[in-house]
């Protein structure tokens, strides 16, 4: 029988074969409709003449069982897998979604490359659909382009779809995984390379070609010469032939079928795979662990940025440059250091040396390629969707300052009207003033602290849940849950600003601009690690200075800005001010543009006091975005799981909408 003798039948009574879609050596991907539900899907065909051969009815029978492990949006749904009876003979099937669109690999085939935004948001999505079949033992092993697939999310961007777990290794589903080959198990580079015997295979039925069939790859059959070279029975089955001396029978029973393990398909010494992305665990014929998909990712990654894989020729070449050979210096444009040095960090020969898990090198990626301008560009548009809200809050805490700086024009106004006109009255206001202004001093501090946290929780939460509707007093309620803390890091924050800008210490201008810098850089991070992690005393602050030093080119950029704004504002606001002081007064008080310019500047300086402050309480949560965003990021340069922090969050804020619970219990489904 003919696999484009399919076309316009009925398999198995459910699903009405349509079209060719691509066909391989053994088998064929149509278009075809489900009876049922009208709905239309993919149907993976081996063709009768090779249901004799075991191996590749075991594989697609893994595919089957790996892919039902699995709901995720970036991996394929598989819907049925079955046995059909047909005319000629009986088939095996796999049901699957029908996805629109094409892969990455023929994208890259024409493309060569693709900027470092798009790479990193198609690698994010593949590690999303990897760290998921991970979590619940599921090794893929021959991830590749062409197992890649990008359909037109009709909103300018793609969905990816992570395809093929038809030699995906099962493993026992684990929430926390690991590398799971130790060090004293990974052979010394030097040592020599075992014999292989590898044959290219053209195609096969899941790996779809609707053009040029030799372009999906190769399979590789490694065996090393003490096990025997394995015989293969024809030339299109030579890849997954049993060896010489395995005797195992056809599939005759299905129940047999079913009761088979996997692991006779994957055992030690024998691997399948795409020799280009190929992990040197795999290419020595060892058990693979989930560092190996984390390898391959690299292996694209480098492709995706650099136009070529890391290592090419022929397929023994190839796989021995796996083994031995450091990869070449990533090269490319607009490629920053630490995102090479993360591909590179992938592509280490011991699995120990790469990241953990893919969630940890998507995480990283993400974290060095979003400079200083991507964080901005995001905190604007957190700010301006969450302003109406937040800015509440920071008036509400930048009242007190608001309120002592407005007191301390009132008070110059009535100093220049001679209400201090005894000696008495003059000291008791110049004491009165001193006081107001390291009042105002300690109050500023105080805000921009609390400010920055209430900032961050509502970031975080923004993040995590950005439907859910934001309410000040929760806000304020989640910043009092964390008082204990805040009880001394205020106090010491406030004898710091004291120190700074109060009069005892006297600093010049300079003097103060240098340690305000510091200051803000030392303080940073803590606000956030106050309120997302379970940090007290003085690990909060090595937290802190932990998370800065990671990004710290991000942090000290920010610091500037934060500085520099606040200096263009306040030179901004005294010009603006000490102008139409002059021009009022000359209109209506002639007596004031009379004054000196010393006397004139402290006239204004209360009501200059009062627009900054009144500035700033709008200005600052902008720079509380801006250093949550900076945390998060700083979390993903170290790999840290982002799914853990919103677990803490989650159970840390005790009022939480009914949607959020649901959502919450289907996660952990």
């Amino acid at each position: 029988m003919g696999i484009q003798d399919l076309v316009g039948q009925v398999l198995d009574g459910k699903y009405s074969i349509q079209r060719e879609i691509g066909r391989g050596g053994m088998g064929a991907v149509y278009y075809a409709v489900h009876m049922g539900t009208k709905r239309p899907v993919a149907v993976k065909v081996i063709v009768p003449q090779f249901m004799a051969h075991e191996e590749f009815v075991e594989r697609f029978k893994r595919e089957a069982e790996a892919s039902g492990r699995l709901h995720h949006p970036n991996v394929v749904d598989v819907t049925d897998f079955g046995f059909a009876e047909t005319g000629e003979g009986r088939v095996a099937y796999l049901v699957m979604e029908f996805l629109e669109g094409c892969t990455l690999g023929e994208i890259l085939k024409e493309e060569k490359t693709l900027s470092l935004s798009w790479t990193v948001d198609i690698l994010e999505q593949v590690c999303l659909a990897v760290a998921e079949a991970h979590k619940q033992g599921v090794i893929h092993r021959d991830l590749k382009p062409d197992n890649i697939w990008l359909e037109p999310n009709q909103r300018g961007g793609y969905t990816v779809k992570v395809l093929d777990f038809g030699i995906a290794k099962l493993e026992n589903p684990t929430v926390e995984y690991t590398a799971e080959i130790p060090a004293s198990a990974i052979p010394r580079l030097e040592e020599k390379i075992p014999t292989t015997y590898i044959v290219p295979l053209a195609t096969d039925p899941t790996e779809v070609a609707p053009t040029d069939p030799n372009a999906t790859g190769f399979e590789t059959f490694i065996e090393s010469r003490n096990t025997g070279i394995p015989k293969p029975q024809s030339s299109l089955t030579m890849a997954m032939a049993p060896a010489a001396t395995d005797r195992r029978s056809p599939v005759t029973d299905e129940a047999s079928f079913y009761e088979r393990s996997t692991a006779e398909i994957t055992r030690v010494g024998a691997i399948m795979g795409t020799p280009l992305y190929m992990s040197p665990e795999q290419c020595r014929g060892e058990r693979p662990g989930f560092t190996s998909d984390v390898y391959s990712l690299g292996v694209i990654a480098y492709q995706m940025l650099s136009g070529k894989t890391p290592f090419a020729g022929e397929h023994f070449s190839v796989i021995a440059n796996h083994l031995q050979t450091k990869p070449p210096r990533l090269r490319g444009r607009r490629i920053p250091r630490k995102v090479k040095r993360v591909i590179h960090a992938a592509l280490e020969k011991e699995p120990l040396k790469r990241p953990d898990t893919a969630e940890i090198f998507s995480s990283q990626l993400r974290a060095h390629s979003e400079g200083i301008f991507g964080i901005i560009r995001r905190s604007l548009s957190i700010y301006t969707e969450s302003f109406s809200k937040i800015i509440w809050f920071s008036l509400l805490l930048y009242f007190p300052t608001i309120l002592l700086a407005g007191l301390t024009f009132v008070l110059s106004v009535l100093q220049f009207n001679g209400s201090f006109s005894n000696s008495v009255l003059a000291m008791a206001y110049t004491v009165t003033q001193s006081l107001i202004k390291h009042t105002n001093i300690a109050a500023s501090t105080i805000a921009e602290t609390l400010v920055g946290a209430a900032v961050a929780w509502t970031v975080v939460q923004y993040i995590d849940a950005p439907l859910r509707s934001y309410k000040v007093s929760r806000a304020i309620r989640a910043v009092a849950g964390k008082w204990k803390h805040f009880l001394w890091i205020l106090p010491l924050r406030v004898l710091i600003g004291l120190f700074i800008q109060g009069d005892l210490p006297g600093l010049p201008i300079g003097l103060m601009f240098l340690f305000s810098f510091f200051d803000s850089l030392l303080f940073w991070m803590v606000p956030c690690v106050v309120m997302m992690e379970s940090f007290g005393g003085l690990r909060i602050f090595r937290r802190s200075w932990q998370l800065t030093g990671r990004v710290i080119w991000t942090v000290l950029a920010a610091t500037l800005l934060n500085q520099f704004i606040f200096m263009i504002l306040g030179g901004s606001i005294v010009i603006i001010l000490y102008n139409l002081t002059a021009f009022f007064s000359q209109q209506f008080l002639p007596s004031v543009a009379e004054l000196p310019i010393d006397d004139f500047n402290r006239l204004i300086e209360g009501l200059g006091l009062f627009a900054l402050k009144f500035v700033g309480a709008i200005v600052l949560p902008f720079f509380g975005v801006i250093t949550a965003l900076a945390y998060l990021k700083a979390r993903h340069a170290g790999g840290e799981s982002m799914e853990r922090l919103f677990d803490t969050f989650r159970n840390a804020e005790v009022l939480q909408s009914n949607w959020q619970r649901r959502m919450r219990n289907v996660r952990e489904i």
